[in-house]
């Protein structure tokens, strides 16, 4: 999936609670995007899986919990081809 398929899936389903976009294209850009939409989406969020995103940085993840704030519960993140460092670990403590 592009990584644009994430603003659409969250603006055509305002109430989504758990998303999956393991394996896909999914890239900061998105994740940003959909943080700075007004009454951000993100906001509802209690699962999200990227695992395999090999576009995905620890900014991005770090965009996606400060928008997720408290709500976000469970986060699926890793794999052998994920970017992701120990920094990613930092920003969800």
């Amino acid at each position: 999936l592009p990584s644009s398929s994430l603003g659409f899936a969250l603006g055509a389903c305002p109430n989504l609670k758990e998303v999956d976009f393991s394996a896909s294209l999914l890239a900061d850009g998105a994740l940003r995007e959909a943080a700075l939409a007004p009454h951000s989406p993100l906001r509802k969020l209690r699962l999200v899986s990227l695992k395999e995103c090999s576009s995905l940085t620890d900014a991005g993840v770090a965009e996606l919990a400060n928008a997720a704030g408290g709500s976000l519960r469970t986060l699926h993140l890793g794999g052998p081809f994920s970017p992701l460092s120990d920094a990613t670990a930092a920003v969800l403590n």
